[in-house]
């Protein structure tokens, strides 16, 4: 597994004088593989699980999973997967294999294409996320393909150098791929120019406002809405872009309902809310006000000003786009503003 180096110089005609970027990216596929060896094998043999347990990518993929689900272990997981890979699949299994072994013909297909086509891969991810990276970023990144539930792909905020991607339910999407990558990687980007996230257990408002404009601006930057192909995983994509740019002024509202909350609540549970506005139990709402904050602000001001506001606190590029809004919203509706209550609670975070 060599890492794909790119050196891009001069990237942004707007940036003077040009600038090389060093992004090198090694992609691992030993968890996915290992598991698909062992659910394919025909009795189930503890050298090749302890194996399993011991990459990486399958300790991520437990970690990620067990955020959700409370039961999951590596008992728990040896239980489930010993028990399809013999015959007799657990009748309440959390890691739901079942929806796993008819995926994974299509995963091997897969896992073939992103390892002959590497450092197309990295190009085309880079491409696209190369007008809003500042100058002289360095990255060398881990990506790690697994088979799992979770769907998608994720980050972890003490992992700056490593993202992962779920292949079960790509569907073969190559093209899909490329863009989750992206916005994965501009995730990691995010960590080396925008300021340290807050904890969310000691300023629960903060923490909303800084996740909303990471997933906002990665989820701009890897803007399925303007892919013109097909795939399943982009047309599923597409169609959750689609269903929040329709339910924009509500997403704004709940937005500003679960601000206040955070606020006035000092018993709310943070991941509660978080759960409401920022994970696909609802489609994510919050990334797209992120999303259409990031699009008006680049439209207005450029691209240079958008990088400059999120390297600096969220409540400022908060509220430069109301100042936004309050400029050009008599012109153009599709500025939503916001409350001056809502505004007066961003301004009184103001570090």
């Amino acid at each position: 597994m060599k890492p794909i180096r790119l050196f891009l110089a001069g990237l942004l005609l707007l940036w003077a004088p040009a600038k090389a970027q060093d992004i090198s990216i090694t992609y691992n596929y030993e968890a996915a593989e290992k598991l698909i060896q062992i659910l394919e094998s025909n009795a189930f043999h503890e050298q090749d699980f302890a194996e399993l347990m011991e990459l990486h990518g399958t300790q991520a993929y437990l970690k990620k999973l067990g955020a959700f689900f409370p039961e999951i272990t590596a008992a728990t997981f040896k239980q489930s997967l010993k028990a399809v890979v013999e015959g007799s699949p657990l009748e309440e299994d959390s890691f739901m294999f079942n929806r796993i072994l008819p995926h994974i013909s299509e995963v091997k297909e897969l896992l073939n294409e992103i390892s002959a086509k590497e450092t197309q891969l990295t190009q085309s991810s880079v491409s696209l996320l190369e007008q809003y990276s500042p100058k002289n970023i360095e990255l060398n990144v881990n990506v790690y393909m697994v088979l799992g539930i979770v769907g998608g792909g994720w980050t972890f905020d003490d992992e700056p150098d490593a993202f992962y991607v779920d292949l079960t339910f790509m569907q073969g999407d190559y093209l899909g791929v490329t863009y989750l990558s992206t916005h994965e990687l501009y995730h990691l980007l995010q960590y080396r120019f925008m300021q340290e996230s807050p904890q969310k257990g000691t300023d629960k408002v903060a923490y909303l406002l800084d996740q909303m404009l990471r997933e906002g601006s990665a989820t701009y930057v890897a803007d399925f809405s303007k892919v013109e192909e097909e795939g399943f995983y982009i047309d599923f994509s597409k169609e959750e872009y689609s269903r929040n740019f329709r339910r924009m002024e509500t997403n704004f509202a709940l937005f500003e309902t679960l601000l206040t909350q955070a606020h006035q609540e000092n018993t709310v549970d943070i991941d509660l809310l978080y759960n409401i506005g920022l994970s696909g139990m609802y489609q994510s709402p919050l990334y797209y006000v992120g999303y259409h904050m990031m699009k008006l602000i680049a439209e207005y001001q450029g691209r240079e000003a958008l990088i400059d506001l999120l390297g600096q606190s969220p409540e400022q590029l908060i509220l430069a786009y109301q100042k936004l809004c309050d400029a050009y919203g008599g012109e153009n509706d599709e500025f939503i503003p916001l409350t001056q209550g809502t505004q007066d609670m961003i301004s009184s975070l103001q570090r």
